[in-house]
């Protein structure tokens, strides 16, 4: 399993068998890929104390929870789960490695991005996400120019495609990473329209070259799966997972 391979998330994990000795024996928590019908298909295991409690204890609460993101849009969905969080991005290399698949890749970027800040903080509650639109096992990032936005956007036209989010949840008595996804249909949308779109500038800085969020929207004809996931954290996996993880919700309509 995960906790017990290579890497640097598996590193992490390892980094505090001896400090969670106190809450006993370990046992596997899957590590899965969510699809649009909420079934988990096994990726791989990490591990958690098996004595950690279903509803955690009121010590588990003072924890600081960290976004390791420095994204806006990621710490306003955090902020309708969250009051009091920090954001502290991680830099990491977000290279593909070659052969990587979509899932592989953004599960690896999440885990990397958690372990990253987990070794500055310790002690804290660190989630980790990233994001991929994915269309026939090809990944789009951000576009890099307008002629790479134009071009991003007439092949993901009238076509559906996947977007994928890598979610890692790390803390001293929690360790786990799965990917959400969710299908998004495109609309066979006029050039004029796309034109449009691209005059707003809103594509640039976006996985796909659009945002759902914004004007983006109106390229879009149907969604199956999590809204939230495609803006860059799937909110409801993120609630459960934070819970697990002893972290008291405190809703809210506001932004972070």
């Amino acid at each position: 399993g995960v906790a017990n391979g290579g890497g640097i998330f598996g590193d992490w994990c390892r980094s505090f068998c001896g400090d969670l000795a106190q809450f006993g024996s370990w046992v596997p928590v899957e590590l899965g890929i969510t699809d649009n019908d909420g079934v988990a298909q096994r990726l791989g295991v990490a591990s958690r104390p098996l004595c950690a409690p279903a509803i955690p204890t009121l010590s588990w609460y003072d924890r600081m929870v960290i976004l390791a993101s420095q994204s806006p849009r990621r710490a306003e969905l955090l902020g309708r789960l969250v009051q009091e969080f920090q954001c502290e991005p991680a830099h990491v290399d977000e290279s593909i490695i070659s052969g990587e698949t979509p899932s592989v890749y953004v599960s690896r970027l999440s885990q990397t991005k958690a372990s990253v800040v987990a070794a500055r903080y310790p002690d804290a509650v660190v989630i980790g996400a990233d994001t991929a639109v994915v269309l026939r096992g090809q990944i789009f990032n951000k576009p890099e120019s307008t002629s790479d936005a134009r071009a991003m956007l007439h092949t993901l036209r009238g076509e559906s495609h996947q977007v994928l989010t890598g979610l890692t949840l790390l803390s001293p008595a929690f360790c786990h990473s799965e990917v959400v996804s969710t299908n998004v249909c495109f609309a066979a949308v006029s050039d004029a329209l796309i034109e449009a779109y691209l005059a707003t500038g809103e594509p640039f800085d976006k996985a796909g070259g659009y945002a759902l969020q914004g004007v983006g929207d109106v390229l879009v004809d149907s969604i199956q799966g999590s809204v939230s996931n495609v803006i860059g954290l799937p909110l409801h996996r993120l609630s459960i997972l934070l819970e697990q993880a002893g972290v008291a919700l405190s809703l809210s309509t506001s932004a972070a």
